[in-house]
């Protein structure tokens, strides 16, 4: 598991960056966005510590599929968010990324 960390946290990171690089060309956005993926991956490590959600052996598709959850909430903050709010946007995706990571750990099927 801690081998794949890397890809785990980097893939995300790799997809939302440049993203970001052309977004804030436009509009100034704090490149935190592209840790958006640490909040859920944190979350899901301690529910996990915690024993909450069914026991699974899709240890390691959860947490790349937290991951693309970032990457898919970057694009809707950077693309729909930030336009409606920029001030709390980032909070709003950051929510949004416990509470599907709170979906994928109670719902996933072992």
């Amino acid at each position: 598991m801690l081998d794949a960390l890397p890809i785990i946290i980097g893939l995300p990171v790799a997809l939302i960056w440049p993203i970001w690089y052309l977004r804030n060309r436009r509009r100034r956005t704090s490149p935190l966005i592209a840790l958006l993926p640490l909040p859920g991956l944190l979350l899901w490590f301690a529910l996990l510590l915690l024993g909450i959600g069914p026991p699974s052996r899709n240890l390691l598709y959860e947490p790349l599929g937290i991951g693309m959850i970032a990457v898919m909430l970057a694009y809707w903050k950077l693309f729909k968010l930030d336009r409606v709010n920029p001030e709390r946007s980032g909070r709003t995706a950051v929510l949004f990324m416990l509470l599907a990571t709170l979906m994928v750990r109670l719902t996933m099927p072992g």
